[in-house]
């Protein structure tokens, strides 16, 4: 599990900003984060450090223990619904304001594009081509979750006909399949975006990278070096030692958790290794 997860899956939030302020990769944070039931001003933190390549699990999720505010937090940060069944699932098990935000946030559902959700689902090809070749102005971005029920015929139809997901959503999927085994749908995928998104076992290997499989260089130079970090020793520091070393390594205040001032002299804390000499 990489670090930053751990420490979510812990409930330390101390740790959890020591290591991303220290550059480890916060892909799928979000989605641990609100699996966790974290605070929404947590999940904020990591979507502003850069954990947006969320799964679609998160959202999913939020609607599931009815956090609204979790919902529209997520979606204004550009964690789509992209799944209609959500509204279906709401009725049964959320309560009327979580329906009435997934209606306001999700586009209305033309007729045609249930038609083609419901041919997606069941594999119908033809159905696919004739409701593309009838409807080509149609939106058809609601029948993409014909991915989860493994269609590569109908996908490479969609695809030909250019309704296809973005990079940022197969990075994502990708993301979202760590460790399970790889399908003729994410095979296809991967075809199609080869160039742009990395393969299944790149994604599990640069999950365990200090950086982010989007930039293997971190976005600004930070004081705090990912390389002199005993990462798993972290899950286990007190807190006030964690406070310690961020500001030895002078991350400013307002990025760390809130614990009182500590007021002696600069140490090398047993996080770091090797000690540096100060």
């Amino acid at each position: 599990m990489p670090p930053v997860i751990a420490a979510i899956a812990r409930n330390r939030w101390d740790a959890v900003r020591f290591l991303v302020e220290a550059g480890f990769d916060t892909s799928r944070a979000v989605d641990a984060a609100a699996c966790s039931r974290a605070h929404l001003g947590d999940i904020v933190y990591l979507i502003a450090r850069g954990g947006r390549h969320a799964a679609f699990d998160a959202i999913c999720h939020a609607v599931i223990i009815n956090d609204v505010s979790l919902v529209r937090l997520l979606h204004s940060n550009g964690i789509a619904v992209l799944d209609e069944q959500l509204i279906v699932t709401a009725r049964s098990r959320a309560s009327r304001e979580m329906v009435s935000c997934l209606m306001e946030i999700s586009a209305q559902v033309p007729p045609q594009v249930e038609a083609m959700n419901h041919a997606c689902k069941h594999g119908y090809v033809e159905r696919v081509r004739f409701l593309l070749a009838t409807h080509p102005a149609i939106d058809y971005r609601f029948a993409l979750p014909a991915l989860n029920h493994r269609h590569v015929e109908v996908l490479r139809v969609l695809y030909q006909k250019g309704v296809s997901f973005t990079d940022e959503e197969v990075k994502r999927i990708f993301s979202a399949r760590i460790g399970k085994s790889e399908g003729d749908e994410h095979a296809f995928l991967r075809e199609q975006h080869m160039s742009r998104v990395p393969c299944c076992d790149a994604s599990l290997l640069m999950s365990m990278s200090p950086f982010s499989f989007e930039d293997p260089t971190p976005p600004s130079p930070l004081p705090l070096n990912s390389d002199d970090i005993d990462c798993w020793s972290v899950l286990s520091a007190p807190a006030e030692e964690l406070q310690e070393a961020l500001r030895v390594f002078h991350i400013p205040a307002s990025l760390t958790p809130p614990l009182p001032v500590l007021h002696r002299p600069p140490v090398a804390v047993g996080i770091l290794a090797p000690v540096r000499a100060f």
